[in-house]
């Protein structure tokens, strides 16, 4: 059986660039998406039992939280959990589940949307979480947060902080062949950065999108919203998000999320509100 070493975060929080980051590093030069859920898979979709077959190391994506009936878990070795900014994540999934949604485009005014966008942002902090987190049983952010880096875990753990991640990209890969037990050269690391950049994720995206290249970029589920402009990879922000909220859920959101935003360095965010749409 195969020994799995989860890559957890909650949505949008920068598991895919990390599972791009690491079967380049890995595997060398991706030639697609759908390559990507070859080498890296995730749990939700795409594991299969040739992925579990042999005694290899598989790197397995997930959002879920921890809990002691986790699948695999008797055969787990380690777990990279990737944390972002609350108020970044719920940005990202702002874009990801509304914004890029048929429905959302459909109503046809500025102010509707910014009606819909402001009900969507109000639920997210009520909540704690997006409603399609929920289905899919990620739970609200700070559960998922708490579940994977609060109490010890029966094997090893890297917690890494998206925005480290994205201050000093070649530095923190370090970090992780360490934990990995990859024995990289800062070569073979700054190549694997390059070839994960958002620029180069962003143009390998367009290129199938204009194939029709099935993958994470473009499938079934997404053409749709593909097809009206979203797109998965968006900027990868370090905050900037300040003027999305309004000086109401700034403080309703920094209620629900800062007691864990100050355990691991987080500000509170702040800044005047604009109109907002979530474009």
């Amino acid at each position: 059986m195969a020994k799995i070493v989860w890559i957890a975060s909650y949505p949008r929080s920068g598991n895919t660039w990390m599972r791009f980051l690491l079967a380049n590093l890995l595997y060398g030069p991706l030639k697609s998406s759908a390559e990507l859920d070859k080498k890296i898979p995730a749990i939700h979709r795409g594991i299969n039992g040739k992925h579990l077959l042999g005694n290899q190391k598989l790197l397995v994506k997930t959002h879920w939280s921890y809990s002691p009936t986790l699948p695999l878990r008797e055969d787990t070795i380690g777990v990279i959990y990737i944390l972002r900014h609350p108020i970044d994540v719920l940005a990202s999934n702002l874009q990801y589940y509304l914004v890029r949604s048929p429905a959302f485009e459909a109503l046809g005014t500025e102010e509707a949307r910014r009606e819909a966008t402001r009900r969507w942002i109000d639920e997210y902090i009520e909540r704690g979480g997006s409603s399609r987190a929920f289905e899919f049983d990620f739970g609200g952010w700070n559960e998922n947060v708490a579940s994977w880096t609060g109490d010890p875990l029966p094997y090893p753990r890297l917690v890494l902080k998206y925005e480290d991640l994205k201050a000093a990209p070649t530095e923190r890969m370090f970090d992780v062949a360490r934990f990995l037990g990859i024995n990289a050269t800062e070569t073979r690391i700054a190549d694997a950065v390059a070839r994960s950049s958002f620029k180069a994720m962003r143009a390998l995206e367009e290129e199938e999108i204009a194939r029709r290249e099935r993958g994470i970029f473009f499938n079934d589920t997404v053409e749709a919203s593909v097809q009206l402009g979203g797109r998965f990879v968006r900027r990868g922000e370090v905050g900037g998000q300040e003027t999305l909220l309004t000086p109401a859920q700034r403080a309703a959101a920094n209620a629900r999320f800062g007691a864990a935003m100050a355990r691991f360095g987080y500000a509170a965010k702040t800044g005047q509100a604009l109109p907002a749409t979530g474009r």
